[in-house]
């Protein structure tokens, strides 16, 4: 409970490295930065031990899925594959294994936590965004600790804000849960909810645009007084009104149009010149590992080719730009490196997550971060970043708490002040 103190500073903690994303980081030597979310994960096993409180029934389910997951893909990466990375293996597995203990803590022990603290973390994201993309309007920005100028592409004449994170993509996974926190009570919380447009709109991000109508339809679904076609006929009919309005009105809007066209070219064409640099890179990575993946036969297909096998084949494969560790695409990655039966697991699991969200604001605002990182998986590879999981863990908490009749709990807000 919240009256255990390791308990209210991990808590606190937590809140405060939850949207920091890659702006604070400890370097270990010159290339790996241990982001501060990062650092909070590792002390994951010690704090499982610190909290001795726990569920007379435990419920391990999702923490079960990601320790078979991860037990598969070290029997077969180090028993049958053909291709193994070892020092992103050792990354991948320690990872794995300190997430796997922090959705223990969710499962095992008694959390609680008042819808004052979610509230006071969705409105710290805001400010904490809105601080960094205020800054980088001026031309500068906090980067892994360095501060330095900030350089970023320009749509019509704008800079594309980043936020806390290292790409302006990256942002929108942060602010989608402020998004639906905030309109699910606009009388209340009008200006936060402007705000976190603004900063998702600010970062000129086609998944943002994507993201953000995402959020709006999944609120049209939870709102019981429309009928689902309805709520997703009149949204499309006001969405494509007002692209076609700006489309007259303001010439810039087709500067937009062009930019998400060559995106589109980019991901199916093998045209080098049809290609912009951003969406090229990406695609040689997905052209590569999907030429491997079916060239690798039905035993492989199903087994996986071992950890690390996507960046084997990208480093020795890759021509135009540079290789990465992970296709930019997490399903295919994880269709290359464990096979079949790693894809299978990892969908149980995030079935799972999908099956423990309530339908109070707080867990479906939580599952629309969840909702919003699946999908930019689409388009990047990293299975382990840190916020992901932390939105598993505060939905676990939520769902966990739903079925305690009492939950004896302080106001959080009374306690961080």
């Amino acid at each position: 409970m919240l009256e255990n103190r390791n308990l209210k500073i991990f808590l606190f903690l937590l809140l405060i490295v939850f949207p920091l994303r890659e702006s604070f980081a400890l370097m270990i030597g010159e290339n790996t930065p241990m982001r501060f979310g990062e650092l909070l994960m590792a002390m994951s096993p010690l704090l499982y031990f610190v909290f001795n409180e726990e569920y007379v029934e435990s419920d391990n389910t999702i923490s079960n899925l990601l320790l078979i997951f991860l037990a598969y893909s070290f029997i077969v990466g180090i028993g049958f594959a053909e291709y193994i990375q070892p020092m992103f293996a050792i990354k991948y597995f320690i990872r794995g294994i300190l997430l796997f203990v922090l959705i223990r803590i969710a499962e095992d022990k008694y959390i609680c936590i008042s819808e004052e603290y979610f509230v006071l973390l969705f409105k710290y994201t805001v400010i904490i965004e809105a601080v960094f993309c205020l800054i980088q309007m001026f031309g500068y920005t906090m980067l892994y600790g360095e501060f330095g100028p900030y350089e970023a592409s320009e749509t019509f004449g704008f800079k594309r804000l980043s936020g806390t994170a290292s790409e302006p993509g990256y942002l929108i996974p942060i602010i989608t849960p402020c998004i639906y926190y905030f309109i699910s009570d606009l009388k209340k919380y009008s200006f936060w909810a402007i705000l976190s447009f603004a900063i998702a709109i600010l970062s000129l991000s086609t998944f943002g645009y994507v993201a953000i109508l995402v959020v709006l339809l999944l609120k049209l679904f939870m709102l019981q007084r429309y009928s689902i076609i309805k709520s997703f006929f009149a949204l499309g009919a006001v969405g494509v009104g007002a692209l076609i309005t700006a489309f007259f009105l303001f010439p810039q809007v087709k500067d937009v149009y062009e930019g998400i066209s060559t995106k589109i070219i980019a991901f199916s064409s093998f045209d080098e010149e049809e290609m912009d640099y951003s969406g090229a890179e990406r695609a040689e990575n997905l052209i590569v590992a999907t030429d491997a993946f079916l060239e690798g036969g039905w035993n492989r297909m199903l087994l996986g080719q071992g950890v690390g096998a996507t960046a084997y084949h990208t480093e020795n494969n890759v021509e135009i730009y540079k290789p990465a560790e992970e296709a930019n695409n997490l399903y295919l990655s994880v269709l290359l490196n464990q096979g079949l039966i790693g894809f299978v697991l990892l969908l149980l699991m995030f079935f799972s997550v999908f099956r423990q969200a309530q339908k109070t604001t707080s867990s479906m605002a939580l599952l629309v971060g969840f909702i919003t990182q699946l999908l930019q998986y689409f388009i990047v590879g990293n299975l382990w970043l840190y916020f992901f999981w932390f939105y598993i863990f505060f939905i676990i908490i939520i769902n966990r708490q739903q079925g305690v009749e009492e939950c004896p709990v302080e106001e959080i807000i009374e306690e961080l002040e």
